[in-house]
């Protein structure tokens, strides 16, 4: 179990990503949606539970993405990575794609991807709405 109050801030992932990026990317492109301290408590939280399955929900640019596999690569276990959006364009940055971010990480060499990894633009909405009729039948049969 993990406890919570206890958990480690880990800095270095994002810091070190992002340094790798520094040189590919320019400005905004950079900077991840989560903070430095939410990264810092995901990157702790993954260090402690060093899970095998991680599914994430919501790409956008791909930073977050990025520290995620950053910090797997630093434990150095194997793992399997889904990533899903509803989105096939940023919604940030029309002119770039969902996740390019750490598609630019993969292409460039700049840290090791797995196969698994996947950007399934429109993936998650065919499960959601698969799962949207799913639940109104059970809960139609329920209520009978």
């Amino acid at each position: 179990m993990i406890q919570l109050n206890a958990m480690p801030l880990d800095y270095e992932p994002r810091r070190k990503i992002l340094s790798k990026l520094r040189d590919t990317l320019a400005g905004d492109y950079r900077n991840p949606e989560m903070s430095e301290s939410e990264s810092a408590f995901l990157c702790g939280l993954l260090k402690q539970s060093r899970p095998k399955k991680i599914l994430e929900v919501g790409v956008a640019k791909g930073g977050t993405t990025s520290i995620i596999l950053q910090t797997l690569e630093d434990l150095g276990e194997s793992y399997e990575m889904h990533s899903v959006d509803l989105n096939e364009q940023c919604y940030s940055f029309k002119a770039k794609r969902t996740g390019y971010m750490a598609t630019i990480a993969k292409e460039n060499n700049l840290l090791y991807t797995p196969p698994s990894l996947l950007y399934a633009a429109r993936m998650n909405f065919i499960w959601a709405s698969i799962c949207r009729k799913s639940l109104m039948k059970s809960e139609a049969t329920s209520t009978l």
